[in-house]
């Protein structure tokens, strides 16, 4: 247990619905200072990637596609469903 104390976090991935606070956290980690940062939550420098802005774009190119110009949407349905699992593989893509 003592061997762990010191040891920082890799990696941390916060998963959760829309408006559920993680964006919150992440705001509050960036600005502690970095020593308090790893003394308290054992964290170092964060480099956050954020996959809202890509799927917010894609939502708003089908809404705009499919209720303004009438035309079908590329990526999702009209429940908000990507079109294809591919996709998933090209978001990964863009965040990787």
């Amino acid at each position: 247990m003592s061997r762990m104390r010191g040891e920082l976090f890799k990696s941390l991935i916060f998963i959760g619905r829309p408006a559920s606070g993680k964006s919150e956290i992440i705001d509050y980690l960036a600005k502690c200072k970095p020593d308090m940062r790893r003394k308290r939550f054992r964290i170092s420098e964060i480099d956050v990637i954020d996959d809202f802005p890509m799927l917010w774009t894609w939502f708003e190119e089908d809404h705009l596609l499919s209720e303004k110009f009438n035309k079908p949407r590329l990526y999702t349905d009209k429940q908000g469903y990507f079109k294809y699992k591919y996709f998933w593989n090209l978001l990964i893509e863009r965040i990787h």
